[in-house]
Order: structure tokens, then sequence, then C-alpha cells
């Protein structure tokens, strides 16, 4: 039998020192005080695609991840987190945003350089209002955050910095803009904020200036209070003939369906394999990524999966978006894999003029992958 240690959220408010925190967490006291005096040399630059993360070696991310079963429960008991969709247990973002209610108007930013503005003094500032000690705070504190030069703020790549993000963003920004729109109940509107990432639905006409007016207040509370920047604004109506209500890389103006960008390169990705197969669109796009794949010490089948499982995942989030999309795409999908059997007919050579005509019936949404993908075996006969 599993015994899996749970965290008792109420005794936050008790901690003073390293003790306090070890019995809390469940980790001995010389350990906990140990990978603080180590914490740096514990925490590993990594490149994650486009971004620089820090990645914490054994015992401090066994730490990190404990501390999660304390700050969870914590910032869950807190009044208005709602809007909070990002890195929540039961909480699916892109499920959040399709079923807001149409928005005449979407007003967005972005928090610029949002985690290496989290300073520790802001972790701890907000961990005092949730009612720990300001010792405990800073011991806490001490835990997430990195040395950068002469600061230290919250590490990209700990296992306890979405919670934290969570925090430091409710007490900073969404408790004082929603204090703010509760002042103008003139307005129907819906605030969301992911990570760093803030976006308010405005469900009625809203009275002139008020777009600038919230712009400008959310501005110069982010800045006093935490000098925190933001940037790239959109406030995009529902008739834009151009652009299009987007958050997330959902656009919501009528009906949520993801970005055409996005659909149409799995789509010609899917295509490609139907054709193809999918060994050779892997390797395509292995070596658009620039892999060297004479230099690869795994088999053909291995990296092959794995770009199968990638298109899956890829499908899967359309899927939730947009029913209609994710259908079109496992469409093809399950033409391309049938493609690729090795009993298929229709394996060797150009596909007949028949089979290319049931393949391009992807787009009827009436009908499902199976019995499209029977029509495909049909006209193979």
């Amino acid at each position: 039998m599993k015994i899996k240690r749970t965290v008792n959220p109420e005794a936050a408010g008790l901690i003073k020192d390293w003790g306090d925190l070890g019995a809390a967490l469940g980790v001995k006291t010389n350990v906990m005080s140990w990978v603080l005096h180590e914490r740096d040399n514990m925490q590993k630059k990594i490149r994650l695609g486009e971004r620089e993360v820090y990645k914490s070696a054994g015992p401090l991310h066994f730490i990190q991840n404990r501390l999660i079963c304390m700050l969870e429960p914590m910032f869950n008991k807190l009044e208005g987190t709602e809007g909070v969709i990002a890195y929540r247990k039961g909480v699916t973002a892109t499920d959040v945003v399709k079923n807001v209610p149409h928005a005449r108007v979407l007003v967005s930013c972005d928090i610029r350089h949002y985690y290496d503005n989290v300073t520790i003094s802001h972790i701890e500032n907000c961990l005092v209002q949730m009612g720990m000690q300001p010792l405990g705070a800073r011991l806490v504190a001490r835990y997430c955050v990195v040395k950068k030069g002469n600061r230290h703020t919250l590490q990209q790549g700990s296992p306890a910095s979405p919670v934290m993000s969570n925090i430091v963003g409710y007490f900073y920004f969404d408790r004082p803009i929603k204090e703010w729109l509760a002042n103008h109940k003139n307005v129907n509107c819906t605030y969301l904020r992911y990570c760093d990432n803030i976006a308010l639905f405005i469900h009625n006409d809203p009275p002139e200036e008020f777009c600038l007016e919230f712009k400008a207040f959310v501005k110069l509370q982010l800045k006093a209070h935490g000098n925190f920047r933001t940037h790239k604004w959109n406030t995009i109506t529902d008739r834009n003939p151009v652009m299009h209500q987007k958050f997330l890389g959902i656009i919501v103006n009528a009906e949520a369906r993801a970005e055409l960008d996005a659909v149409d390169s799995l789509r010609a990705a899917l295509f490609n394999c139907l054709r193809n197969g999918f060994k050779n669109e892997a390797e395509r796009y292995l070596t658009m990524k620039g892999v060297n794949l004479k230099r690869r010490f795994h088999g053909d089948s291995l990296y092959t999966e794995n770009f199968k499982s990638y298109l899956r995942g890829h499908i899967n989030y359309v899927n939730r978006v947009s029913g209609k999309q994710g259908s079109m795409l496992k469409k093809l999908f399950a033409a391309a894999e049938y493609m690729q059997d090795e009993d298929n007919p229709l394996i060797s050579g150009p596909l007949n003029d028949a089979c290319l005509c049931a393949v391009k019936r992807y787009r009827n949404y009436n009908e499902s992958v199976n019995e499209y993908l029977e029509k495909i075996k049909l006209s193979a006969e």
C-alpha cells in the first residue's frame, strides 16, 4: 500500500523557522537548511523551447513539490480566484475561454517579463497577506527564487512557481482590478488571467472612454505597486472587419475556434503524412527544427511514433477548442494511418480518383471519423 503524505495548510500561520517548515512539509530540518544553503548550486539554467528556465536538483525539487501541497489549498481558499485559469487542478483554460459569453469588446494585454519581475519581497508580502508570519513567509520565499545578479526573482522552472505566480498575480493584479471593475456596475464583463495574460470580456456596450480608463488604471496599478509593465494591448470589438477577438490562441468572436494558421499547418502536415508517410514527414519536421538526423541514436520507429504523438496532442487541443476543426483533423490523421497499413492496397502508387475524392470529404461535419474511414476503404476496392 502506498502512503501519501499530505500537508496541513492551517499550519502555515505557525511557521517561523526551518523546524516549523520542515515539520509542516514532512522534511527533516537538517535537509531543509542544507538545501537552502546550497540552493544556488541546485538550480541549473536550461533552454526550454525559446525560453531559459532553471531546473531544480533532486532535493530542492522535492521541497518545492512539497510546498505546492501547502500553497495550493491556501490559494484556493482566497475569494475571487475564479478568474485565474492557469495551472489549476480541475480547470482547463481552453474550456473556460470558449465558454465565456459573447463579448462586444475584448481588451487584452501581457505582463512583460512577469517571472523576472516577481521579487522575493513580492512573494513575502503576498504570503503574509495569506496569513503567514513574516519570518515564515521569508523562509518559504527563499526556496522559490533564483539569484540573478543582485536580485532574487521567482524561479521559472520550479515546481512551485505556477502556484506562486498565481498567488502574486492575485494580490497585485486580480484583486485591485476586480475592485476597480466593481465600481463600474453598468459594465457587464468577465475578467480572466492566464499567468501573465490578462483579458477583459465586455458583454454590453461600455461607456465611452471606459476601455481607455481601464488600460490607464491597469498600467498605473502594476507600475506603482509592483513595478510590473504591460505590453501587447489590444481592444477589439465584435464588429471589427479585420481583427478577430482572440485570447490564448482561441478566436472567440461568435463561435470559439483555434487560429487558422495553426489548423492549416496541422492539416498540411497530415496531408503530407497521408501521401508520403509519417516517417518522411517526421524527418522533414525534425530537419526543419535543426535536428541532425545523420547523428541520431534512435531507430526510425521511435521518432516516428514521437511525431505521431506530437500530432495527436495538437489535434486534441484543437478539438477541445472547436469540435468541427478537431473532427476535420481527426479524419485526416485516421486516413494517414490507414494509408501506412502494410495490408493497404493503396500504400504503393498514387491515389486513384475515387480515393482522392473520399479523402477530400474530411470537411463533412455530419460524418463521423469511422464513417469517413469506411468510405476511403471502399474507394480502394
